[in-house]
């Protein structure tokens, strides 16, 4: 996805021209799309194309039972609980987590929690 990818041209700053550092971003799309592509047969729905109340809360209901039946494939990540935030059987926020790649503004560490 973009955000693995997404460049940077801090010099110096940046390793490797890009911002995030590659193989630490965990993003829950992508491996919500999978599983809904092998759980349902179908790409999930977006409310661009789909805008009714019962395609929003299909939608919800579904990323609900993904984040309680499966978890990252990410092995720093046990479970989706931290990432798809659920209050009251409403999803309140999401988080993908990376690591900066600004090496060289860290001393002794090369990357930085995003």
């Amino acid at each position: 996805g973009t955000i693995t990818t997404f460049e940077c041209d801090l010099d110096p700053g940046c390793y490797a021209g890009k911002l995030l550092r590659l193989g630490s971003v965990v993003c829950f799309i992508e491996e919500f799309n999978t599983w809904h592509q092998t759980t349902y047969g179908t790409a999930p729905s977006n409310s661009e194309d789909h805008p009714s109340d019962v395609d929003k809360a299909t939608f919800i209901d579904r990323l609900i039972k993904f984040r309680k039946d499966t978890s990252p494939a990410s092995p720093q990540h046990m479970s989706w609980e931290n990432i798809i935030g659920v209050v009251d059987g409403m999803i309140k926020y999401v988080v993908v987590p990376g690591r900066l790649n600004l090496q060289q503004f860290q001393e002794g560490s090369g990357t930085q929690e995003a």
